[in-house]
């Protein structure tokens, strides 16, 4: 990157802030750069009262061409929260071509100084990805994650013979992710800190993996030049990054990131007690969500044909949701299986992937393996709780004793 000193035609800096000022989905509709803007004039006068020949410069108007702008922003879209030594986490950006003219853009990434931790390169290569403006289907300048599953992800590329970079037309955006993996033994609240930085380039040749470019330079001799020649204009701001990065007007932007550390806190445990049932040999229906309680003390002995309730329960005092849990229960020998329920805060997502209890028929004998009397959770969801209040869900399972 270069720095040249921004002073082309009559762009200043309220005019600058104003362009930096609108939301990364904005148009511009700037005219477009190489734009030749043609001019005539008339004159018509007379002298004692007799007209004289008209004077212009028909023949020969007064051209200038559009400057290139040169603009791009880089911006966060928020920022993301991990968990201790996870993989592939994915932290969002947007790069807009804020200018007049068509660029290619190289990106890069540099860790912040004053966070509490550095990331590592991400396990599943690049270490950045991106997706077409296309891919935004709702024109809202965010990429959902429905919008990212149904899109096109992209594989960040430099390498001759495989070049794969964001180019934008003018007012066109890019949504970038960096991708990196969480270092182990951090704590809640932590924070690992992300500059993503894009270098504005100029085509020069070729199309696709083999597209040729060069990094934009900015004009060096004022606005007093050939009107007619396109100069390349640097209007964009400082960014966070390092000087050496990105600074003003020197063709680059970037924007900060941060993955933050909440991580669950999640413990289980079983106990089982003996209920009472209104017919001997069997149990009555686990009570219905809402209206569970877990038992504090046996209400009946363990006896042949008396009803034993096992409760297994899931505590998250964590900061964020524990997600994908699974949890698998054999009942011994010597029992009968009854029923089975998720009763608290377990959740069962209906969305893929969807959650699932399965559990064996009613009245199934067991023998202590998984062919009889296997009682699986899977893909269940508990909310994020805390340690005075943590969040409570529970697997019931009942049966008779043989």
């Amino acid at each position: 990157m270069t720095n040249s000193k921004f002073i082309k035609g009559m762009l200043g800096a309220t005019a600058l802030s104003a362009l930096v000022a609108e939301t990364a989905w904005a148009q511009n509709d700037f005219t477009t750069a190489g734009t030749t803007v043609s001019n005539t004039f008339t004159l018509n006068y007379e002298v004692n009262d007799t007209p004289q020949a008209q004077i212009d410069n028909t023949a020969t108007p007064t051209d200038f061409n559009v400057d290139r702008l040169v603009n791009v922003t880089v911006s966060s879209l928020g920022d993301t929260f991990a968990v201790a030594d996870q993989d592939d986490v994915l932290l969002p950006f947007v790069v807009v071509n804020n200018g007049n003219d068509e660029h290619a853009y190289l990106l890069d990434f540099e860790q912040a100084t004053d966070d509490d931790f550095n990331t590592d390169a991400a396990t599943t290569a690049p270490d950045i990805i991106f997706y077409d403006e296309s891919d935004d289907t709702d024109n809202d300048g965010v990429l959902s994650a429905a919008e990212r599953a149904a899109g096109t992800p992209q594989s960040y590329n430099t390498t001759t013979g495989a070049v794969n970079v964001p180019v934008l037309s003018a007012d066109e955006r890019a949504f970038v992710f960096v991708r990196q993996n969480i270092p182990a033994g951090r704590v809640d609240t932590d924070t690992g800190g992300v500059l993503l930085y894009a270098d504005t380039q100029s085509i020069t040749g070729g199309t696709g993996t083999s597209l040729v470019f060069t990094e934009t330079l900015g004009d060096t001799n004022g606005n007093d030049a050939n009107p007619l020649t396109v100069e390349n204009v640097l209007a964009d701001e400082d960014g966070p990054a390092s000087a050496a990065n990105d600074g003003a007007t020197d063709g680059a932007h970037s924007a900060r990131g941060n993955y933050i550390i909440e991580n669950p806190n999640v413990t289980a445990s079983k106990e089982v007690f003996g209920v009472a049932a209104a017919t001997d040999g069997t149990c009555d229906a686990i009570p219905a969500a809402g209206s569970y309680t877990k038992p504090t003390a046996n209400t009946e002995y363990f006896t042949p044909n008396s009803c034993v309730e096992y409760v297994i329960e899931v505590n998250n005092s964590g900061s964020t949701n524990a997600t994908n849990i699974d949890l698998t229960d054999i009942l011994p020998p010597n029992l009968t299986f009854r029923e089975a329920e998720v009763r608290g805060s377990l959740v069962l997502p209906t969305a893929a992937p969807a959650g699932n209890l399965s559990a064996p028929a009613a009245g199934s004998v067991c023998d202590g393996t998984a062919t009889t009397c296997n009682v699986a959770l899977t893909n269940a969801t508990l909310a994020s709780g805390s340690a005075a209040t943590p969040t409570v869900g529970y697997l019931v399972i009942r049966a008779t004793i043989n």
